[in-house]
């Protein structure tokens, strides 16, 4: 979960055409709390609207002080994502990304959910050796309200 919505409008006029689809953010006001997630375009409204599941924070007990700030963390769509938005679509990109280590916290996720150890050992020495041919993608909750549950949409195919 951890996704609420912006203004379209809003979010054009911070960022113009290098967002199009939303911003991942945290979010820090005394009176409200401090939240994390992303905030997806929606026309039609005029506020950003958040959401409990994105509240990591209760709000202070202390402080009533009246602002909000805003911390914007990535704008998408980022270049990594068109860039494998491109490839999923079979083009070929000029560059493809080059290869990360497999994340620690990947390796227990999947530790922790069953994944056998020699196979894991086998995607951390893949994911150092060669160039990435895989992705993590970003969900944001659909701003149309016309995606039937249980599907989904993939911008740019």
């Amino acid at each position: 979960d951890g996704c609420g919505f912006i203004p379209y409008d809003l979010l054009q006029q911070c960022f113009g055409k290098a967002a199009q689809l939303g911003v991942q953010v945290r979010i820090f006001a005394p009176t409200l709390g401090v939240f994390k997630g992303v905030l997806c375009a929606k026309k039609g409204i005029d506020k950003i609207q958040l959401f409990p599941s994105m509240r990591k924070v209760p709000p202070s007990q202390t402080c009533s002080d009246d602002w909000v700030a805003l911390l914007v963390l990535r704008v998408y769509p980022s270049a990594g994502s068109l860039k494998m938005g491109k490839r999923l679509a079979g083009e070929k990109p000029p560059k493809l990304p080059e290869a990360k280590p497999l994340s620690p916290m990947i390796q227990m996720l999947w530790k922790t959910l069953g994944v056998p150890a020699d196979l894991i050992d086998k995607l951390k020495k893949k994911a150092r050796d060669e160039k990435a041919e895989h992705a993590f993608v970003v969900g944001v909750g659909d701003p149309t309200d016309s995606i039937p549950e249980k599907h989904i949409f993939v911008t740019g195919l």
